[in-house]
């Protein structure tokens, strides 16, 4: 995971895109992303009700 996400309580860090899918494919890079950027990274709840938002979404 890239240095820069940190982490969060309650939240894992993830890929957008998962890494076995980019190295397996060229299109992201050619479309000049990186596999650790912020354009393919987000942070997910690890259990139902950490987001007080969407309360049923979890990992």
């Amino acid at each position: 995971m890239p240095s820069w996400m940190t982490t969060r309580k309650g939240w894992q860090r993830h890929h957008l895109i998962p890494v076995s899918v980019w190295n397996k494919y060229s299109i992201p890079q050619e479309a000049g992303m990186n596999v650790n950027g912020a354009t393919n990274m987000t942070y997910l709840p690890v259990a139902q009700g950490i987001d007080l938002v969407n309360p049923n979404s979890s990992l």
